[in-house]
């Protein structure tokens, strides 16, 4: 009697095991991005959401209109000192990279700035960085709204008019089908990203 309930536990711990090896690969293949994702949070998060801002031309937008294709979207503020023009600049030289492989992506900046980011002030803020740069602002809630869309933190460092901005860094890729797809720490170059954003196009 012994022997055979040592069998069977053999064989429901065999079981398991096949079942938690099946149950794997089967959530790994249906994800057609598999293979591109260089994040483990990549593929069960879910990012992004509805909202709505101002672009710098003082249009307001919605997530349908910003994310209509391949978008690399980062959070940031025009009056930040370097981090965020650094960033943004190499952002936008991914774009660029992606396209002479034919690739389109729209680099997004969103501000986390509602007080001093005008569309003026955003207006010179991509004039500075690039044109092809989207950038968006809106009022106190929408940003907040946006920001908790995307899991981002920010924070006035004081109450100095000439305040700095404490927020997160890293950049967010979307696509108007699949949603959240990859996000990047500032710390990568642009060679990298390029290819990674490549292969997720590659996907599409």
């Amino acid at each position: 009697m012994v022997r055979y309930l040592a069998v069977f536990a053999a064989c429901a711990v065999a079981f398991g095991l096949a079942t938690g090896a099946w149950l794997i690969y089967a959530a790994r293949s249906e994800d057609r991005f598999a293979a591109c994702r260089t994040s483990r949070v990549a593929g069960q998060a879910t990012l992004g959401g509805p909202f709505t801002l101002t672009n710098q031309q003082g249009q307001q937008v919605t997530d349908k209109q910003v994310i209509d294709r391949l978008s690399l979207i980062y959070f940031g503020y025009s009056f930040c000192p370097d981090v965020c023009p650094l960033d943004m600049t190499r952002n936008v030289e991914v774009s660029r990279l992606l396209k002479e492989l034919g690739v389109d992506l729209k680099p997004v900046f969103i501000s986390i700035d509602p007080e001093r980011d005008t569309p003026g002030a955003l207006t010179e803020f991509a004039e500075y960085v690039d044109p092809s740069l989207v950038a968006l602002s809106g009022t106190a809630e929408q940003t907040s709204v946006v920001a908790k869309e995307f899991g981002v933190y920010y924070a006035k460092d004081s109450e100095d008019p000439d305040y700095l901005m404490s927020h997160s860094v890293q950049s967010y890729l979307m696509h108007p089908q699949y949603g959240f797809l990859e996000f990047f720490p500032r710390e990568i170059r642009a060679e990298p990203m390029r290819d990674t954003i490549a292969c997720f196009a590659a996907k599409l």
